[in-house]
């Protein structure tokens, strides 16, 4: 039901955030 795609979004999102950390991260490595 619809409760299974509200989890699937979390997972997503919180997969999403975990990307966007990591590349911010990388970035800063980059500069320093």
């Amino acid at each position: 039901g619809r409760g299974s795609v509200l989890e699937d979004t979390l997972k997503n999102w919180s997969q999403y955030k975990q990307d966007c950390m990591k590349r911010l991260e990388d970035e800063r490595g980059l500069l320093t």
